[in-house]
């Protein structure tokens, strides 16, 4: 799994930079118009996503392509028309995208604390055996946790949204 995305150690500050960067690459050339006759076409959606799960499940996809592709994919989205627009703007993912600040910068302490508490709980131990197929998998626990942390993060980041980053927002603009 050498394409694996390493979110902590590695090239991670580096890939950060460099979609941090592609972001305001992407904007300009939104800002431009690029390519937005062809871009606008529905079929990019489907075609940019079948790419990336395709290429991630077989662990083909490097990070760099991968971050190309989601500016593409961002910039698709800003100038599509027809149903793929009428329904990323309805309210849930307009609420979503309002909130996707908030939810980038909650969502890994949240995700640190569900981790150092499966350690101390013991839902990390590993089973003694040199077998990696004699570890025994609960899917059930592994999807129930995952919506859970999915739910809290949203919640805690609905919060942080109306009462931290809206509050601050207004009063930026005011000074």
């Amino acid at each position: 799994m050498e394409n694996t995305i390493d979110m902590i150690t590695g090239p991670a500050l580096l890939r950060g930079f460099c979609g941090f960067t592609l972001g305001m690459i992407s904007y300009q050339l939104y800002q431009e118009n690029w390519m937005k006759k062809i871009l606008k076409k529905g079929f990019w959606f489907t075609l940019i996503w079948s790419i990336l799960m395709i290429s991630w499940i077989g662990d083909y996809l490097s990070d760099g392509i991968a971050l190309f592709l989601f500016a593409a994919l961002v910039l698709h989205l800003a100038y599509v028309e027809g149903i793929t627009k009428q329904i990323l703007n309805n309210r849930l993912f307009t609420y979503l995208g309002n909130i996707s600040y908030s939810i980038y910068l909650v969502h890994i302490p949240i995700l640190f604390t569900f981790m150092i508490y499966g350690m101390i709980s013991g839902g990390g131990e590993e089973s003694n055996a040199s077998d990696p197929e004699a570890i025994p998998i609960n899917y059930l626990a592994n999807w129930m946790t995952a919506i859970v942390f999915l739910l809290i993060s949203l919640g805690v980041a609905s919060l942080t949204y109306f009462f931290i980053e809206r509050p601050a927002r207004r009063w930026i603009n005011r000074t």
